[in-house]
């Protein structure tokens, strides 16, 4: 049973009041997922989205390489929006790595909440915003950090660090950028330069 309380001890939910966490567990009815068992499987159309209370859920995208763990979400954590943003399909299964509880925010919902003016529509909107940006800036870092592909065992590990990348910026609905046209040391300089910045 997920309540109040647990809501609040959420650091992503700091600016929601509690009028609004209580309309959001009005809104959205709360869930247990198995270990092992998946939320969303790659490829389906979307229906709900899912905001992690307790546990972790792994997010896996398959390409004709094969399946890879792109990265674990933990509580706080909205999976699965993207693709009810866009209508698009599932760019990854989402799986729980341990028995999970959440609240599923079901498509209809999902876009009262965007539309809408109310309190509890804006901080959600506001808390959609931040999660793109954070997600964004984690994967300008893991750019950033990537090796010059000066020699094989370089090129190998750039590859791997790029198509992680490119996995991550999929799951935010930017699924036309190719890598290899881009210039990671123009990525470098920029990302470099922003940390000086944001220092000043």
């Amino acid at each position: 049973m997920i309540d109040l309380r647990d809501l609040r001890a959420l650091a992503a939910l700091r600016a929601f009041t509690d009028d609004d966490l209580q309309s959001l567990l009005a809104l959205a009815p709360a869930c247990n997922v198995g270990a092992g068992s998946v939320l969303y499987l790659q490829g389906e159309p979307a229906s709900s989205c899912f905001l992690i209370v307790r546990g972790q859920v792994q997010v896996e995208r398959t390409r004709r390489s094969g399946t890879q763990i792109v990265t674990t979400l933990r509580p706080g954590t909205l999976v699965g929006q993207i693709a009810l943003i866009d209508r698009g399909k599932r760019t990854a299964t989402v799986r729980a790595a341990t028995a999970v509880e959440g609240l599923e925010i079901a498509g209809d919902i999902f876009d009262q909440l965007l539309a809408g003016a109310r309190p509890l529509a804006l901080a959600f909107q506001e808390q959609l915003a931040l999660a793109g940006i954070r997600q964004f800036r984690g994967v300008m870092e893991q750019l950033a950090n990537l090796p010059a592909a000066a020699h094989p065992a370089d090129a190998e590990a750039r590859d791997a660090g790029l198509t992680r990348a490119q996995a991550s910026l999929g799951e935010s609905g930017e699924q036309a950028i190719d890598f290899n046209d881009v210039d990671l040391d123009d990525i470098r300089v920029v990302f470099d330069s922003n940390i000086r910045r944001q220092r000043w």
